[in-house]
Parts: C-alpha cells; structure tokens; sequence
C-alpha cells in the first residue's frame, strides 16, 4: 500500500526545484502531515 506521505519528499523536491532550500521545503511538507 501507498502512502500519500511517500510523497512528501517528492513534493519537497518539487519545492526546491522552485529555488526553496531542501530544508525549508521538508520542513513546509512536513507541517500538511501533522
């Protein structure tokens, strides 16, 4: 089974692609699945 936070990173990257620090976009992420 799949979880949707499997994506979490996958969204994070797609952050830092934008220019956002790998940190402040995991840590953006992280905040939806809490």
């Amino acid at each position: 089974a799949m979880t949707k936070e499997l994506f979490a990173t996958e969204k994070a990257y797609k952050l830092v692609q934008q220019g956002i620090p790998f940190r402040e976009a995991y840590m953006q992420i992280s905040k939806e699945y809490e």
